[in-house]
């Protein structure tokens, strides 16, 4: 009796720990950790489980988180298995369940809803409301993605109801975060936004890290429509630096929200770089979802930078991408190709739009887009009533957003700025700021001199602003008062009178001045019996003062930027001469070497190298020590369907993507000795092969490589072929690091400033002579990276008000720990550049930069933190 009792016991508290492994599991799976999941689980089943049904209810998570992590293959195996164990109904319900989810995300729409419509009938029949839910969750994701929106809205409402009444409040926040998203996807701003308000304070009541990597990010997203860009960006840096335990997808997502903020702003050199990072985490994770969002976004991104052929090229693999059963996708990518091809081949673009239309189901976004673009294409005119009735339609949808860049492409292609007009869900006044701030910066960008342009910007804004007079002033005396922002001065103020100031007799109510930079200031004022500026206008002077900033020095590059390499710093010496030589290089095909200090800008001499050629393909950048045994030739060469496990479709590789273009390979010294030999082979034959695929493919491509240490040293070392080494040693430029650069410190610096103060929404302010010095009298062993990043901070100390020396990080301004002797301080000055030269040569690796350094990891972090050491980050 007593043996039974012992092994009765034994059961008990083994289900018991099966029942907290599988609720801590379930709970990592849900908060984005998927790999941690995975590492919980196998331990589980290592320690044999006590029945089949346990090890099946074990093995269907595994196979889910499995799936999460990117692992697709060994995903769906573990789930097959685990579904093929169940005994228990409940059991081979979920089992029915994660096989449906893996079936929705295969684009097998129809057997995932016998799947989940099998899982339901278990769930009902046990009476097993939670089951019940998530079926619902997922069934509302299937109509989503097939267009049936209302039908949707109304399964989550059901599923809302359940959850509601259930004990887990994680629960209801997630399914108001959804129905939240859905609601935006009708185009209900309003409600979405209150809906997701109301999952966020459900997350934060329970600490729950889901209030920024999944609601904020949505409502980041309405933000964006509504034009709060402000809101959005900070809701989006706050899931940016929510913990994202690794999940790509999360992080994906707020990539994804963030290119569009950035593209908004009008910052479309960020919006193509977070699109490219979200297509990579996308690609690593095998979603072909969000490989194609990633693409439309890049391609939106490169038109703003007038990459016209790159972004025709994204837009044609976005469209392949874009999965049938998906139609929005379909219509999404469509639009996307159709813009990039309004800019060549007008007869082309009208092919995709009328795609895109067809695709639409009944959203009305992606049909007033495309009818717009189709109409665009067809060369109409401003007034043909296909143009006003798209531009009626998308004012009534409510994203500004879409709206200002579809006002934006009808003053491109027809030479005219446009205000929407048609039935509108909000007051009119609001929505022509967005076509009158289009017609503003248009007319500031414009060719000419600067007063006919100011002109120019001045009528444009006369409807929004109707002031008496405006003027670009230097802001003296009382004019200061406004050096924080766009400020109401009132005629009459006892400060100004003391100081024998008085506006000028005609202002009688009400003057404003919103701050351009160091030297200008915008100034507005208004006759008498006028109403003073709403919040609206002050928005829009602003926006005005920021244009000016950017435009009013006129078309030709700033001083310190050279003709024909934009984006470039060139006022030193050494960089005039770099300069010449890529002038030299890029017309010739040979392979060039870039060698530089981590943080230099070799990226950018390479684009400059593709700009300066011949070649008019993409420039695609490729880390290469990222780049595994196992990895070097499908990421490179490419491969084709079954491959290898996980080969579940043909793909090209950074070969293809470049052709007729440059291929940048970074970090080269860093492959392994086997990627080593297959680089070589492949510089010398110029040839390849993708996995899988007999065929020999000639590589159409100018390879650029770079590296942040020696190749001879890697060579003597026997770190690298030496072969290899004179196959890249061919052409070689060094590029000098920032401490080298002179007076290159203070623009690069004021250029930084610039880009931090428009991304914070605020006028750039001014940097003062001895702030200057402190920045040139730097080492900046993190060069250029380490510069943005201190100007980043220096912003964020000095908020609106003027910067000074004191908001300088504690390094810059050269003072030693407190109570330092002359020797200490040497030694603190000597320690700082020898750990911050380390970090630089292993390109910010942490662990490698304490193992060449003799510390544990934990002691170099402790004195990187205690040094102010600024480098790359963590890895």
């Amino acid at each position: 009796m007593d043996q039974k009792e012992r092994r009765a016991g034994a059961r008990r508290a083994a289900a018991r720990g099966l029942a907290g492994t599988l609720a801590e599991a379930d709970m990592l799976v849900s908060r984005g950790r998927a790999s941690e999941a995975v590492a919980l689980l196998t331990r589980a089943l290592l320690r044999r489980p006590v029945g089949r049904d346990e090890e099946a209810r074990l093995r269907l998570l595994r196979g889910h988180a499995l799936w999460l992590a990117g692992r697709v293959r060994p995903g769906q195996d573990e789930v097959r298995r685990g579904l093929a164990q169940a005994s228990h109904p409940l059991t081979r319900a979920r089992g029915l369940e994660t096989m449906a989810l893996l079936a929705w995300k295969g684009h097998e729409h129809d057997e995932a809803r016998r799947l989940l419509g099998e899982a339901l009938d278990i769930y009902e029949a046990r009476d097993c409301p939670e089951g019940i839910a998530r079926v619902l969750e997922k069934e509302a994701g299937l109509m989503r993605d097939g267009g049936r929106l209302s039908e949707a809205l109304r399964i989550q409402e059901r599923r809302l109801a359940i959850v509601s009444a259930l004990p887990r409040a994680d629960r209801v926040a997630l399914a108001r975060a959804d129905r939240g998203s859905l609601l935006a996807a009708l185009g209900r701003w309003q409600e979405a936004r209150l809906e997701l308000e109301a999952a966020a304070a459900l997350f934060r009541e329970l600490a729950d890290p889901r209030e920024t990597t999944r609601s904020a990010v949505a409502r980041a997203a309405v933000d964006l429509a509504a034009g709060e860009l402000g809101s959005a960006r900070i809701a989006l840096q706050r899931a940016r630096e929510a913990d994202g335990h690794g999940d790509p997808r999360s992080a994906g997502e707020t990539l994804l929200v963030t290119a569009d903020l950035h593209l908004a702003a009008g910052e479309p050199a960020a919006s193509e770089a977070a699109a490219a990072e979200a297509l990579g985490l996308f690609a690593a994770a095998r979603d072909r979802e969000g490989e194609c969002r990633s693409r439309v976004r890049r391609v939106h991104a490169l038109l703003a930078l007038g990459r016209t052929e790159e972004a025709v090229g994204e837009g044609r693999r976005a469209a392949r991408t874009a999965a049938p059963t998906r139609s929005d996708l379909v219509a999404l990518s469509h639009i996307a190709l159709g813009r990039a091809l309004l800019r060549r081949d007008p007869a082309q673009a009208r092919d995709a739009f009328d795609r895109a239309l067809s695709s639409a189901h009944g959203r009305p976004v992606f049909e007033h887009a495309a009818r717009l673009g189709r109409a665009l294409g067809e060369g109409v005119g401003h007034d043909h009533p296909e143009v006003r009735g798209a531009l009626a339609g998308l004012e009534a949808w409510g994203d500004r957003c879409v709206l200002a860049s579809c006002l934006a492409e009808v003053r491109e292609h027809l030479g005219v700025a446009l205000v929407a007009e048609g039935p509108s869900v909000v007051a009119s006044s609001d929505w022509r700021g967005a076509s009158i701030m289009v017609d503003a910066a248009v007319a500031l960008a414009a060719a000419g001199d600067w007063p006919a342009r100011w002109a120019g910007s001045v009528r444009a804004l006369r409807p929004a602003l109707p002031w008496s007079r405006a003027a670009l002033v230097e802001p003296r005396g009382w004019l200061l008062t406004a050096e924080t922002g766009p400020c109401p001065l009132p005629a009459v103020d006892p400060a100004r009178a003391a100081a024998g100031q008085s506006p000028a007799p005609q202002i009688m109510d009400l003057a404003l001045v919103a701050p351009i930079d160091a030297g200008r200031a915008l100034y507005l004022d208004r006759h008498e019996g006028q109403l003073g500026f709403s919040e609206g206008e002050l928005a829009l002077a602003t926006e005005l003062a920021r244009l000016l900033a950017a435009h009013s020095s006129g078309d030709a590059p700033e001083a310190d930027e050279p003709a024909g390499f934009p984006g470039l710093v060139a006022a030193c010496p050494a960089m005039h001469e770099l300069l010449r030589t890529v002038h030299r290089v890029a017309t010739s095909e040979a392979t060039v070497h870039l060698h530089g200090e981590t943080g230099t800008g070799k990226e950018r001499i390479a684009e400059a190298i593709h700009r300066c050629s011949a070649r008019r393909g993409a420039f695609v950048a490729v880390n290469a020590s990222s780049l595994s045994d196992e990895l070097f030739e499908s990421e490179l060469h490419g491969h084709v369907k079954g491959a290898f496990t996980g080969a579940v479709a043909d793909r090209d590789g950074h070969l293809a993507e470049a052709e007729g273009g440059t291929l940048f390979l970074d970090e080269v010294a860093d492959l392994t000795p086997r990627a080593q030999a297959k680089l070589l082979r492949l510089l010398q034959a110029k040839e390849y092969r993708r996995l899988g695929e007999s065929r020999l493919r000639r590589a159409e491509v100018r390879f650029v490589t770079a590296a942040n240490v020696s190749l001879e040293e890697r060579a003597e070392a026997g770190l690298l072929r030496k072969d290899l080494m004179y196959r890249l040693n061919r052409i070689v430029l060094t590029l000098p690091p920032l401490r080298e650069r002179g007076p290159d410190i203070a623009l690069l610096a004021r250029r930084a400033l610039r880009a931090e103060a428009a991304r914070a929404g605020m006028p750039a302010p001014a940097l003062p002579a001895d702030v200057v010095r402190a920045l040139e009298a730097h080492a900046w062993p993190g060069n250029v990276r380490e510069l943005e990043n201190e100007m980043g901070r220096l912003l964020l100390r000095a908020g609106r008000g003027p910067v000074r020396r004191e908001h300088l990080s504690a390094p810059l301004l050269g003072a030693p720990p407190s109570g330092a002797s002359p020797l200490k301080h040497a030694v603190f000055a000597f320690e700082r550049e020898h750990i911050a030269r380390a970090l630089a040569r292993h390109d910010g690796n942490r662990a490698r930069t304490a193992c060449a350094l003799g510390l544990s990891r934990q002691a170099l972090v402790a004195k990187i933190n205690r040094l102010g050491i600024s480098a790359a980050p963590p890895r």
